[in-house]
C-alpha cells in the first residue's frame, strides 16, 4: 500500500515544489493527459481506468504502475461534489479471468 502523501513527498523531494501537487494535479497528471519528467522517471503507466467525470458512472478505480509496482485506486465522482478519494492507493496483481458471453 502507498498513499497519496507518499507520493507527494516523493514529487517533493524530486521536483522541489509541491504547491499545486493536490489530487487534482494527480488525476492530470496520472491519468495520461499530461506526462512530466516525474512520471516519465518513476515508469507511470495508465493501465486502466472506470467510470468517472461527466456521464460516468460514481464508483470508480483506476490501476496504474508506478516504480514497477502496480496500485489501484478506489474513488467517487460526483458532478455536484468532484471526486472523492480516501489517499490510499492499494498494490495489486493482474488476475486473467474467463468471460462466457451469449450473442
Amino acid at each position: 500500500m502507498i498513499t497519496f502523501d507518499d507520493i507527494r513527498e516523493s514529487y517533493k523531494a524530486e521536483v522541489g515544489d509541491d504547491d499545486e501537487f493536490e489530487y487534482g494535479v494527480l488525476h492530470d497528471d496520472f491519468y495520461g493527459d499530461k506526462e512530466n519528467k516525474w512520471t516519465v522517471d518513476h515508469g507511470y503507466e495508465l493501465l486502466e481506468r472506470v467510470g468517472g467525470g461527466e456521464g460516468g458512472a460514481e464508483e470508480c478505480h483506476s490501476a496504474f504502475k508506478l516504480d514497477g509496482k502496480i496500485y489501484r485506486m478506489d474513488y467517487s465522482y460526483m458532478s455536484y461534489n468532484g471526486y472523492n478519494f480516501d489517499g490510499v492507493f492499494k498494490e495489486v496483481h493482474p488476475v486473467e479471468k474467463t468471460v462466457t458471453v451469449y450473442e
